[in-house]
């Protein structure tokens, strides 16, 4: 039972209260649910963190083959590096390309 201040249930209340009604499943408090299988839990971060080791397999591929072949990196880390603002009203074909560069730096 609870220590008595001003913020106790009232009798009644306390009858209907999860907490003091059974034991309580702390799993239960952060949504693991004992008997599922653990799969659908993680599959989701295992998939995001395979991405993350992906992202990361291939800039350090990337950074191999430039250091291999005496290359520069390339000052903006985008698709076309001969696109910029000012191409975007010279036609459709490069208006196009301005906003694949614009997405792809900011997703």
């Amino acid at each position: 039972q609870p220590l008595p201040n001003s913020t106790n249930l009232t009798p009644e209340e306390l009858g209907n209260s999860t907490l003091y009604r059974d034991l309580v499943d702390p799993a239960n408090w952060f949504g693991v649910r004992k008997g599922f299988p653990n799969w659908d839990y993680v599959k989701n971060h295992l998939q995001v963190l395979l991405l993350l080791v992906f992202e990361a397999v291939v800039y350090r591929r990337q950074q191999y083959h430039r250091k291999q072949h005496q290359l520069v990196a390339p000052v903006t880390e985008t698709i076309f590096e001969d696109i910029s603002r000012e191409h975007l009203d010279l036609g459709l074909v490069s208006c196009a390309k301005y906003f694949i560069n614009y997405f792809y730096y900011k997703f």
